[in-house]
């Protein structure tokens, strides 16, 4: 907001002034409950990414293959 716009809107009157300050509120706590979320779900990612520096290969040379939770033999994947 310019302050002409300010200006205007406070010679607007109480409740143009009192409607636009709720109207503000309201969009800067929708604003912060996205930040929020979006922080939250970062933190999960970096969370699920931590082994992200290990190499996949290792995986495969070794036989092993990426479960929910952990590793378990590539044999017992592969048709034979």
């Amino acid at each position: 907001m310019t302050p002409e716009q300010a200006q205007a809107l406070y010679w607007a009157g109480e409740q143009a002034v009192v409607e636009r300050l709720c109207a503000f509120d309201a969009q800067v706590q929708a604003a912060q409950q996205q930040i929020e979320a979006l922080q939250r779900k970062l933190a999960q990612r970096s969370k699920d990414s931590s082994n992200s520096s290990k190499r996949p290969w290792l995986n495969m040379r070794f036989g092993l293959v990426a479960k929910n939770d952990g590793l378990r033999p590539l044999v017992a994947a592969r048709k034979i």
